[in-house]
């Protein structure tokens, strides 16, 4: 085909510079990161700035007749405005006119240039169009695609009907809507259950730019909530417009939602205040209001504010409210939403290793029911992916970050452009040490979605590997301007708080931290693991000590010690990486923890009342363990130097987290210091055990408290090698005496 294309010149409005030929877009010189959809309709706006556009011109001309679903222009002008940035020269850049389409607002001027004509192959052309990711062909993407906007399919859910898709049905996955003409039951169809029609704002107050800014923020609200909610279904205010003043009922049934969601805005000088109200259409009652004032200096960054925020607010509220039912409706036969939904909210309010395994239980059900649950495999992939973080089973570690990296490979196959999968694989790739190709990936979701909140803390996340603490602080002030109610706001004040301690930051980091805890008012008592609430209340006590308050600081590690037993300044460090331990105020923060009363080290004689067991123990790295150990011989460090000082003395063994390696010695992971004997005398190391047949074995791990080298000690005494030494102080024991050793943590 003849594509008619600019060789020379360029847009150019406000701060930006739009290239028709390199297909750029540039702000100040800086890139604007687009997709080619975003790109072609701000082309198409642009080129068309002298007049109004309608919604059904821009959609022939940019998706070039392809079946658009609805609410794709809204939400694509939506990206836009978002990407932009705008600010006081261009915060009207793209201006909404209700119910008709798009005016673009800026004067533009564009610096001529002569034409010529560019032949495009068919398929060359056709590259650069998303299609189908189960390889349908564009054509057969678009039929299907008119199909859904004609029956309203949602397409991710619902891709078998037959056996066992009757509860997606009931769930609301198909909806036949009434307005599309094409069936005329005998009687009303129910909504589906997850449904809402967003009516346009009212503008309340004398300010002129009210009309505008509230049906904006309504029609970015509802794009919003489309990309958030999976299966919603969403009538946006240019479909409610018409029903505005109807009662609800009526509403109901006419639009086919269950929920309506009303709001009215006020502007003023450089703030904004909007209150919304969710109503259920069946019942008529109010089932929620929130309100939220948003103060910047550009309106564009109070619109985004301010959708952001009611969108937040509204995904918790309407998932808690659909739980809720199901669990009354369907206590008994939960399908496949049903439990994706309950596993959304377990999530967000997890702590523990524990409650993040039950919504991931939740989600494997979800996933057996429906096989191509997009969503569903991407929210594994990221609960298995924040399980990481508490770990201190290497064994369980490994059989998490394995599946983690099946089921969000599995979500990418599916939806390639899923913005949750695409997250949870970059912070995947975060733990496995490839930081760069992970920072590559969240800024790719963010030039989509600046607002996606896990890809910001994703960035941050990589940035506190890096040891860069101040781009993590920066990250998490974004994040809480962004999301200052979001269900999960004690993580990013706890992120936030850690972050500034280690800046240096002292006051700030106890601030923050404070936040963290009014915010967490549900903890759980006790964990073995090394959780966020732990690490929580940690920093807290070093924050306090730093920021000049000790006495507070000894009193709260007194109420820290009562529930956090065993732990010690080194033990606690260890979870850090190689380069985070030369951020400049990381040694400072040690010594405030030790000057409040914590342990550097542990004691690797002290009795903590545990009776020795031929059983393997259950637990983590802080663990207690007994002072004996059946079948073998306990040794502290005086004893393994004076084994280790013999002409043929015995082989280390360590499963510890690699902080303080011996010379010489052999490291396993837990799996590899649980086989059995077959096994053990086939693998690579099967050699090195042999050499030390007579002289004996040392198993240690990674200190006093911890399961793991008690429970290898115990594996090699019962596949019968002898002699067996347990090192029961460890790496921990060993570092104290200043004895040779080797950092070999991996990053």
């Amino acid at each position: 085909m003849d594509v008619l294309i600019h060789e020379r010149g360029a847009y150019s409005f406000g701060p930006f510079r739009l290239d028709p030929v390199r297909r750029t877009l540039t702000r100040s010189g800086e890139s604007v990161v687009l997709t080619a959809r975003l790109f072609d309709t701000l082309l198409y706006l642009v080129e068309n700035h002298d007049r109004l556009v309608e919604k059904t011109e821009v959609e022939r001309a940019v998706w070039r007749g392809r079946a658009v679903e609805a609410g794709n222009l809204a939400k694509a002008v939506s990206s836009l405005r978002k990407a932009m940035q705008a600010d006081e020269d261009t915060e009207t850049a793209i201006i909404t006119v209700p119910g008709r389409g798009y005016r673009f607002g800026l004067p533009v001027i564009f610096e001529p240039a002569s034409f010529a004509a560019l032949s495009i192959p068919r398929g060359l052309a056709a590259a650069s169009e998303i299609v189908s990711s189960d390889g349908a062909t564009p054509e057969h993407a678009a039929a299907r695609a008119d199909r859904r906007r004609r029956l309203r399919i949602d397409p991710r859910i619902g891709t078998a009907i037959g056996a066992g898709a009757f509860t997606l049905l009931a769930a609301g996955a198909i909806v036949f809507g009434l307005r599309s003409g094409l069936v005329s039951p005998p009687s009303p169809i129910a909504p589906p259950e997850l449904s809402i029609a967003v009516m346009p704002f009212s503008s309340l107050g004398d300010d002129p730019r009210g009309s505008i800014l509230s049906y904006n923020v309504s029609e970015d609200l509802a794009g919003d909530l489309r990309n958030d909610i999976p299966s919603v279904t969403i009538d946006a205010p240019e479909q409610t417009a018409a029903h505005a003043k109807s009662p609800l009922g009526e509403i109901g049934r006419t639009l086919g939602v269950r929920y309506v969601l009303k709001g009215s805005l006020t502007a003023a000088g450089n703030e904004i205040a909007v209150a919304v109200w969710l109503f259920d259409t069946v019942t008529q009652q109010q089932l929620w209001h929130f309100s939220h004032t948003a103060v910047s200096a550009t309106q564009w960054e109070m619109q985004a504010n301010i959708v952001h925020g009611i969108a937040s607010a509204l995904n918790v509220a309407l998932v808690d409210t659909q739980v809720a039912r199901a669990a009354r409706e369907r206590p008994r036969n939960p399908g496949a939403l049903d439990l994706f939904y309950a596993a959304r909210v377990m999530g967000d309010r997890a702590d523990t290793i524990d409650q993040l395994t039950d919504a991931q239980h939740k989600l494997e059900r979800a996933i057996a029911a429906e096989p191509h649950f997009v969503e569903a495999l991407a929210d594994l992939g990221w609960l298995l992916v924040r399980k990481l973080q508490g770990y201190g089973d290497d064994a369980a570690r490994l059989s998490d970050q394995d599946e983690a990296g099946r089921v969000i490979s599995e979500a990418l196959r599916l939806d390639n452009t899923n913005p949750m999968a695409l997250t949870a694989h970059g912070w995947l790739l975060s733990y496995e040490g490839r930081c760069a190709e992970a920072v590559a990936i969240f800024d790719a979701v963010l030039s989509a979605d600046p607002d996606r909140v896990p890809a910001l803390a994703g960035r941050g996340q990589c940035a506190w590997l890096d040891g860069n603490p101040e781009q993590v602080l920066a990250d998490s002030a974004a994040i809480l301007r962004l999301d200052p109610h979001a269900r999960g706001v004690k993580n990013t004040y706890r992120r936030a708080g850690i972050a500034a301690l280690f800046a240096g930051h002292y006051a700030a980091a106890r601030d923050y931290l404070l936040k963290w805890e009014a915010e967490d008012v549900d903890l759980p008592a006790e964990t073995d693991d090394f959780s966020p609430i732990e690490s929580g209340r940690l920093y807290l006590i070093a924050a306090y000590a730093l920021a000049g308050d000790m006495p507070e600081a000894q009193r709260r590690y007194r109420a820290f010690a009562a529930v956090w037993h065993h732990r010690s300044v080194w033990r606690e460090i260890t979870f850090f990486r190689r380069n985070q331990t030369h951020m400049p105020h990381f040694g400072v923060v040690e010594q405030a923890l030790h000057e409040a009363g914590m342990p550097m080290f542990c004691d690797e004689h002290a009795d903590d009342g545990v009776v020795a067991t031929a059983n393997r123990l259950t637990g983590s790295d802080f663990t207690p363990t007994p002072l004996k150990i059946p079948g073998g011989e306990t040794v502290d460090t005086a004893a393994l130097q004076a084994l280790l000082q013999e002409p043929s003395g015995p082989l280390v063994v360590q499963v510890g987290k690699r902080r303080a390696v011996l010379p010489g010695s052999l490291i396993l992971t837990d799996a590899q210091a649980a086989y059995a004997k077959p096994e053990m005398e086939t693998a690579s190391f099967a050699g090195q055990l042999a050499r030390h047949a007579q002289s004996g074995i040392v198993l240690m791990g990674t200190g006093c408290a911890g399961v793991q080298g008690y429970n290898a000690a115990l594996n090699f005494i019962r596949l019968g090698y002898a002699p067996v030494y347990w090192y029961r102080g460890g790496e921990e024991t060993w570092a104290a005496h200043n004895l040779p050793a080797e950092d070999l943590r991996p990053f």
